[in-house]
């Protein structure tokens, strides 16, 4: 017995060592004055109904008022609050700091408001940033605003800081692109600053002079790990983070980043809410830090959670349960041939279906989250060469693309082979910079968000350009087709193998862009037509099918990309979809689409709009199982109705 327990001290020991960058502390102890302060956790209430915002911050109007909630909601605007306004196009987020500064970022940069003016009066004003922005924060003494470059830019990754008085210091230091897809920030008292660095899955801290001091956290599940940790709030000694995938709140220690606790976590079990968090997107704590709110724009939502009473655990605070068969999938889904491919964000899992007889089967999976070159990082697209039986891989997390063939073992047989995915080569995104660099000159900077493969050629969207690129199977470039400045493309479509041009998508504008052959772009209104937030597309034999996020639709386009039929409506049930995103054509063409909230696909007759099927792992049924009437409240019994016993 004692040879086992020294084992297991020993093993104890090992897995300490190998996670040297994961601190402990106790949750309890810390406070001002040697005080014990009690930790936050307590499920308190659930706002429904907000839309998919994409930020949210907490602005107090006066000594002793009630917090007004601002946010930033899904088409960039602000809302909430006397700071609402119309001015502002393409936001990404909003801070406020202990005083009252507000302070907005987007693709047009930075914009102040200071508490000073009256609300109402046009007190915004805007420093000479020169960068599209994805995160802010303000906060300091003097005061200071950090900034991230904003995704899908050149600028993505770069870290700024600067005085945000119009009288004021100007720019402290500057990072170019040091943090690539980092998601939040947060800055202190002292100047210093802590960075959610998304795409490494890692907390960093910085010195008041920009300096990095200090790492935290990797990927992984266990207490103390991140995946994909996306906002960041301080208040007092405590640290809180967004982790996105793990879908919970992790709680650390400000000064040297310790692991204290954590909180939320769901059941994989779509609308659960009333403690259990989905996919959190940002965190922002009340002036007196006894509440924290949770935005959760998967769900349309945000949480409200309160202090703990002593003894008292926190909403989810245990590790989450599944329920059934079903998975989280990733916003892309590709089909050719006889295969389907999707893949799992958590693990960085890619799953493979065959297609060949009907619903889609589950054949293989290959790859996991890990370091390159057959570990992935965070997955933007996949793409199928039915011909060649080839998985394409645009990993954005790693900067990387790569291609795998698919070889089952036993040809012919319709069984489960954990080896079919091959690696067969990868490519460094400089690749395809170093091929740009004619054209671009030195800063060739590259951000893919979409890919196909047809006709021998790999299509790729690049959101940095933005561009159309097109190379051949080794990724030697044949062809730039440039796009017309200002979109924010999510997906693409290649008509005719892109010998009849493209199709692009630009959900901030709701708009679809056609390019002909030659490169000429011309737009059209797809929001004019009620589509508010497109996002996937694929061709179909009469058009385009397109997937609309805030709607929860698939749509029907002819080629003129004019609306002809709807499909889907909001809900869990069969035909009924949450948030839909990538889609993909079928054998015998239905049109296949990521049901991404409701952790399945499903596929329509995109002649008719008709539901032909759902499928995820390891279930699938083209007969209608989940009817819309069992979800519904039904008739209420009148209490002096007699029972049959």
């Amino acid at each position: 017995m004692h040879r086992f327990l020294h084992i297991i001290i020993v093993l104890g020991s090992v897995f300490a060592s190998a996670n040297s960058n994961i601190a402990m502390a106790d949750p309890w102890n810390g406070g001002q004055d040697g005080k014990v302060i009690r930790d936050i956790g307590r499920f308190d209430r659930q706002i429904d109904g907000v839309g998919a915002c994409r930020a949210l911050a907490l602005w107090t109007p006066g000594p002793g008022e009630d917090p007004v909630v601002l946010l930033v909601d899904e088409g960039g605007s602000l809302v909430g609050g006397p700071h609402a306004s119309d001015m502002h196009k393409g936001l990404r987020d909003v801070a406020v700091s202990g005083d009252g500064v507000v302070v907005v970022g987007g693709h047009e940069g930075i914009s102040v408001h200071d508490v000073e003016q009256r609300p109402g009066r046009v007190g915004w004003w805007s420093p000479p940033l020169d960068m599209p922005v994805g995160s802010v924060s303000v906060g300091g003494d003097p005061v200071r605003v950090l900034a991230i470059g904003a995704p899908g830019t050149s600028e993505d990754g770069t870290v700024v800081a600067f005085d945000p008085r119009p009288d004021g210091d100007g720019e402290f230091w500057r990072l170019p692109r040091a943090y690539p897809g980092a998601r939040g920030l947060v800055v202190l008292p002292d100047g210093s600053t802590w960075i959610a660095d998304t795409d490494r899955h890692r907390i960093v801290k910085l010195d008041p002079a920009g300096l990095e001091v200090r790492t935290i956290g990797d990927r992984g599940a266990f207490p103390g790990l991140f995946n994909t940790p996306v906002d960041l709030a301080v208040h007092g000694d405590r640290l809180y983070v967004a982790d996105h995938l793990n879908h919970r709140v992790s709680v650390h220690r400000v000064e040297d980043g310790a692991f204290l606790s954590q909180w939320g976590m769901h059941a994989v079990k779509p609308r659960e809410g009333a403690g259990r968090i989905h996919y959190p997107e940002g965190v922002s704590l009340s002036p007196d830090g006894d509440e924290i709110f949770v935005l959760e724009p998967f769900e349309r939502r945000y949480q409200v959670f309160g202090r703990l009473e002593e003894g008292e655990d926190a909403a989810g605070a245990g590790l989450p349960q599944r329920l059934g068969v079903e998975s989280h999938f990733g916003t892309d889904i590709a089909a050719d041939g006889d295969w389907l491919a999707m893949w799992e964000p958590e693990g960085g899992v890619v799953l493979v279906f065959n297609t060949a007889h009907g619903i889609p089967l589950h054949l293989s999976n290959f790859t996991s989250a890990g370091p390159p070159p057959a570990g992935v990082g965070r997955l933007a697209s996949i793409a199928v060469d039915g011909e060649r039986g080839e998985v394409w891989l645009v990993d954005a997390g790693h900067r990387r693309l790569s291609r795998w063939q698919l070889r089952p073992e036993r040809p012919g047989e319709l069984v489960f082979d954990p080896f079919m995915g091959r690696l067969a080569r990868g490519w460094s995104y400089r690749a395809i910079e170093e091929g740009l660099a004619e054209d671009r000159g030195d800063d060739a900077w590259i951000d893919l968000v979409d890919a196909e493969v047809s006709g021998g050629r790999v299509h790729l969207l690049d959101a940095a350009g933005p561009a159309i690129i097109v190379t051949d199977r080794t990724l030697g470039i044949e062809r730039v087709v440039p796009l017309p400045g200002g979109i924010r493309p999510s997906q693409f479509a290649a008509t005719g193998d892109g010998r009849d041009g493209w199709v692009v998508i630009d959900p901030d504008a709701g708009q679809a862009w056609s390019i002909d052959p030659e490169g000429a772009a011309t737009s059209k209104s797809l929001r004019s037509q009620g589509i508010e937030r497109p996002f996937g597309i694929v061709v179909t034999d009469d058009g385009f099918a397109v997937s609309d996020r805030a709607t929860d639709r698939i749509v029907m386009l002819d080629g003129n990309l004019d609306l002809t039929l709807a499909a889907g409506e909001t809900g869990v049930w069969d035909g009924a979809l949450w948030r839909p995103v990538g889609l993909a054509s079928l054998p015998g063409g239905a049109v296949a689409v990521v049901d991404q909230g409701n952790h399945r696909a499903q596929a329509f007759d995109p002649a008719t709009g008709d539901w032909r099927m759902t499928f995820s792992l390891g279930q699938g049924h083209d007969r209608p199982m989940l009817l819309k009437e069992d979800f519904m409240p039904g008739p209420i019994r009148s209490e002096s109705e007699e029972v049959d016993p």
